[in-house]
């Protein structure tokens, strides 16, 4: 370049500084008319530049390349610990500014240094891990108040969905979580998710009533970040770990356990579509392994389950609805039904933590590998080789062990039998009459027929050769 040397006046906005971006900016372009050069450009920040921040210095990279491409001269700020906190990355930055010959100007400081200078490299490397220094620190008293407020049981950041913060009249400093008008809505979302409703059902439905969260509308995450957050069970969350939190919850272990393990199963995605409409679809099996889906019904002929792949068995829908309904309660007329949904006391929290554990150190080894001196991406792939199986079971594990909401409605209070539960099988919903066959079976499969039925063939006749054809393996004892 020739002339005048051409400057860039670069800004930060941080908590606690006394000098907000705009006055940086004239500060610097003061230091700029004094020393003659000329302020090409303004770079301008207002997030952290710490290795803790969240967010990305947009104009701090254009700076950068700008260093690159020989468009600056002189970089101003108005102090070091302006430019990068974390200190890799402010030793980057030194040593192209020395390789490019750009001077970095610090108008606190009054001072402008030249990293070819030895002196004055060793003083912005010794600023910048001054700088570093001071947010490591920085992080670990904000850190120590987190995990304090954690085992204190006490909330952090906004309260959530269906609470709202309640401060102390003389200490804002004192506040507790209660539950608003709102909780009935986060306690209705997780009932329904632990009896396998749909979330594009509930979603609709919420949509169809009341705005969600932040007055938008309603989403499938919005719906599943409710019903699987432990804040609803009154837990706290802390890197991984549960603790008993200083707010009431809003639903019961139970419920929420098993809201959480319909939406975290490990076959979620495979499993069939939400739009389900029929009671056996994708839950009855052929004898090949495939399930069973349903052919609609025709001019002349009614609808059919039938194979997935190649229809090699197939029966009139109602017929093996009524067989499996007949089967369960008669099962569910047994003294010992209740504890067919619920789970021993204790064992469904302690698989749900052990979930929780193990998806955890997931977390942790990827945020690991995502920063700078984190693990490489061969101990990544080999612990998540390792601990995604384990996962995977812990979180079957979860779904065997928790509460299925729609069986304790279906058997409601006093003494159960199949003429007070007919009426009660046929109140419920579609996914929860889903949720119980799930629960109780192993496998329906429905094997090939022994003999050709026709249209003349009586109901009664229909259903003994769909019996004859269709084998229960029970996920519990089996019925007698």
């Amino acid at each position: 370049m020739t002339g005048r040397s051409h400057a860039g006046s670069y800004g930060r906005q941080s908590a606690g500084n006394a000098s907000p971006v705009v006055d940086q900016h004239r500060v610097n372009e003061a230091a700029c008319g004094e020393h003659g050069w000329e302020t090409v450009e303004r770079y301008s920040d207002y997030v952290s530049a710490s290795r803790f921040g969240k967010k990305k210095r947009s104009d701090w990279g254009k700076l950068v390349a700008d260093v690159k491409a020989g468009r600056l001269d002189v970089v101003v700020m108005w102090d070091l610990s302006r430019g990068d906190r974390t200190v890799s990355s402010w030793a980057e930055f030194v040593d192209l500014c020395r390789e490019r010959g750009v001077l970095i100007h610090a108008t606190a400081h009054s001072r402008t240094y030249d990293a070819r200078v030895p002196r004055d490299w060793r003083t912005l490397m010794d600023d910048g891990v001054e700088a570093g220094f001071d947010s490591e620190q920085k992080s670990l008293v904000v850190r120590r108040g987190i995990a304090g407020a954690a085992l204190a049981g006490k909330s952090h950041g906004r309260p959530g969905y269906g609470y709202t913060r309640r401060y102390d009249q003389t200490d804002r400093r004192l506040y507790v979580d209660v539950p608003d008008e709102r909780a009935d809505i986060a306690r209705e979302i997780i009932t329904r998710c632990a009896a396998e409703e749909p979330l594009k059902h509930i979603v609709e439905d919420l949509n169809s009533r009341f705005l969600g969260p932040k007055g938008k509308p309603w989403s499938s995450v919005a719906v599943k970040t409710i019903a699987t957050h432990p804040r609803y069970i009154g837990m706290r969350r802390h890197n991984g770990e549960l603790f008993p939190a200083n707010w009431k919850p809003i639903i019961d272990e139970a419920t929420f356990h098993r809201a959480v393990a319909v939406l975290t199963a490990p076959d979620r995605k495979r499993s069939a579509p939400a739009s389900m409409k029929h009671f056996l679809s994708y839950i009855a099996s052929a004898p090949c392994g495939l399930p069973l889906n349903v052919a609609p019904e025709g001019k002349q002929r009614p609808a059919r389950y039938r194979c997935f792949h190649d229809t090699c068995v197939s029966v009139r829908v109602d017929d093996l609805d009524d067989i499996v309904t007949d089967v369960i309660l008669k099962r569910l007329s047994r003294p010992d039904a209740r504890g067919l949904f619920v789970p021993p006391d204790g064992e469904a929290s302690e698989a749900q933590a052990e979930v929780s554990r193990l998806q955890a150190r997931l977390d942790e080894a990827r945020a690991s590998f995502a920063s700078p001196n984190g693990i490489s991406a061969v101990a990544l792939a080999a612990l998540e080789h390792a601990v995604q199986p384990q996962l995977e079971a812990a979180q079957r594990r979860v779904a065997e062990l928790t509460t299925c909401a729609a069986g304790l409605e279906l058997l409601g209070d006093g003494r159960f039998t199949v003429d007070v539960g007919a009426p009660r099988w046929e109140a419920l919903s579609l996914a929860g009459r889903r949720s119980i066959a799930k629960t109780l079976f192993e496998r329906i499969e429905l094997g090939p027929s022994d003999r050709r039925l026709t249209r003349w063939d009586s109901r009664e006749d229909r259903l003994l050769a769909a019996v004859e054809r269709t084998t229960f393996d029970w996920r519990v004892a089996e019925v007698r």
